[in-house]
């Protein structure tokens, strides 16, 4: 026995502090077949074994341990420091038949067990790693970390009531924590149990009584849970608590939103809006809100121009504001007003990308091109990678007739387009457009063909490829086909209904296209000169020859700039 406490006091001061490994020594069952000189040996080696690993020579430790349990067969401590090397090298197998051997040997030992329970967990055998635990959590009570982390495998393996029972034992320990609380809410969730989740939150409210954090929680979960009347309540202390907190008044403004008291959820905005804590970016999002939901806007239009109007006065410099402002103010089709918010906008701050843009739809809802033409340029020395610039530069030109320039602008802008098949397909139909108006009918054909390749279910894009074909009458199949469809997809579209009646007046169908064309002209409010002038020539097709004079005249009164019109007219015959 002095002999192996000299080994013992040997190994402590050779290595300096006594580890898992080294106290174990002294348990190790003497087989009356090992020697003693066996024990010493193994002794040594392990003091080596652990310097090797101590300095990161795994490989070396390895054998070392592997020779001390060749000496010892029952060597445990040995078995637990090579099953840590296996399980840093991910030998995760071989960590774990070593781990097993080490508690069968020493069941007593904290460490083994530990290590067991964590292999099992990274092996996934979770009920395994439980069953560990809760035998670590029986033999040492005190210790609370093992019943945390038997808490955590609960959880793991869907044993939420075991889970809600060992976090209660830590809380009955340590008192009532947010963290504690708020799992335990959480599980109870999980079961269904929405009493007794809440109840865990008013817990912590009893305990901290002026946390605000906690009352926002417990009315988030009872809105949650359609508990309307514990939330408000739940709100109101905080309002109490924290009357200068902003966010507040948003949060009851929601509750009354949804509670359907659009009055009361007004108000709290507004009050939230006129406190200055509250983060002027918060402020903006609620605003955008507004306007991008369009049922949202449709319903509370006014609301978000009073917001608007609050905050532009608030911050008149804003140019973020301003901005939306004027999307606030197209949305409600006041174009006019729009555009003077985007011009202070962009002269506060001209790179605002999308107020540029914003600029230029406006400026074409307004028909104004020479100003569109203007900030189409300027918008793309801004921002040459953005194609949208592009395509409004190409509608002015196309505008003034300039269609070899409208269609340099559509490429180099289709260019820049990415992931934005829409805009590409709006590209391609213009494009179709100014190649029509070139007479370069292949190149045409090919644009159309390529939008409707991307959305062959473009009402536009069909209704125009098929009218320029039945006016070259050529492809009428085909433009039938697109024609039909056009209608079918917007039905009560004049112009759509214009073309199907002209691409059967091309094969010669007059009764059918008299038909269609009366339906266009019946749901048209304000159609064209060149529905009228299609009219005319159906009706003189089929010899009502004195209406076909009368709608060729409504044609000219409409401005017709056909250059047969006068002659067909005066002379009451069909030119084409």
């Amino acid at each position: 026995m002095k002999k192996n406490l000299y080994i013992i006091l040997l190994i402590l001061i050779v290595t300096g502090k006594p580890s898992i490994g080294f106290s174990q020594k002294t348990n190790i069952e003497i087989d009356q077949k090992i020697s003693t000189l066996n024990l010493k040996e193994n002794a040594n080696l392990f003091v080596e074994a652990n310097k090797e690993k101590n300095l990161g020579n795994l490989k070396s430790a390895e054998t070392l341990y592997k020779k001390c349990i060749e000496l010892v067969p029952n060597d445990a401590a040995s078995m637990y420091e090579l099953a840590t090397i296996y399980l840093m090298n991910n030998e995760i197998d071989s960590a774990k038949k070593l781990a097993e051997r080490t508690v069968k040997i020493d069941t007593t030992n904290t460490w083994y067990k530990l290590l067991l329970s964590n292999i099992y967990k990274i092996d996934k055998s979770y009920q395994k790693s439980v069953e560990v635990l809760e035998e670590l959590s029986r033999q040492n009570p005190e210790n609370l970390e093992y019943t945390e982390e038997l808490a955590q495998n609960y959880i793991i393996i869907g044993e939420d009531e075991k889970a809600i029972n060992a976090l209660n034992i830590i809380e009955n320990k340590i008192g009532i924590t947010e963290q504690l609380a708020i799992q335990k809410q959480k599980l109870y969730q999980n079961l269904n149990q929405v009493e007794s989740g809440i109840g865990e939150i008013e817990k912590l409210i009893h305990e901290f009584p002026t946390e605000v954090r906690y009352y926002a929680l417990l009315a988030e979960l009872c809105l949650k849970n359609d508990l309307n009347e514990k939330a408000l309540n739940a709100y109101k202390h905080i309002a109490e608590l924290d009357p200068e907190n902003p966010y507040i008044h948003i949060s009851l403004s929601d509750f009354y939103r949804k509670s359907g008291d659009t009055l009361s959820a007004f108000q709290e905005l507004k009050t939230g809006f006129e406190n200055d804590q509250l983060d002027i970016d918060a402020k903006i999002q609620i605003l955008v809100s507004y306007y991008t939901v369009e049922q949202i806007f449709s319903e509370r239009n006014k609301e978000a121009e009073e917001l608007v109007s609050m905050l532009a006065n608030k911050y008149p410099e804003n140019s973020r504001i301003l901005s939306i402002k004027s999307e606030i103010l197209y949305q409600a089709r006041d174009f006019v007003k729009a555009k003077e918010y985007l011009l202070k906008a962009i002269s506060i701050d001209s790179m605002l990308v999308g107020s540029w843009e914003q600029l230029l739809i406006t400026e074409s809802a307004l028909s104004e091109f020479k100003e569109m033409a203007e900030h189409s340029r300027k918008a793309i020395a801004l921002f040459p990678e953005r194609p949208l610039p592009y395509l409004f530069a190409g509608l002015v030109n196309f505008q003034d007739k300039n269609y070899d320039e409208a269609i340099s602008y559509y490429k180099n802008g289709l260019v820049l387009v990415q992931s934005n098949s829409a805009l590409s397909v709006q590209f391609y139909s213009f494009l179709g457009d100014a190649y029509h108006e070139l007479n370069n009918n292949s190149e045409s054909d090919q644009s159309y063909e390529s939008a409707l390749k991307l959305d062959p279910e473009n009402s536009v894009v069909l209704n125009n490829y098929a009218y320029y074909l039945a006016l070259r009458s050529e492809k009428l199949d085909q433009a039938k086909r697109m024609s039909f469809k056009a209608v079918d997809l917007d039905p009560k579209n004049a112009s759509n209904l214009d073309t199907k009646a002209w691409v059967l007046y091309k094969m010669k169908l007059y009764k059918e296209a008299k038909v269609v064309i009366e339906k266009a002209i019946e749901i048209g409010e304000q159609n064209s000169a060149e529905v009228y002038e299609h009219y005319g020539d159906i009706l003189f097709q089929l010899g009502d020859i004195k209406k076909a004079v009368k709608s060729w005249k409504m044609s000219r009164k409409k401005g017709s700039e056909s250059e047969w019109i006068n002659k067909k007219i005066r002379e009451k015959k069909l030119y084409e």
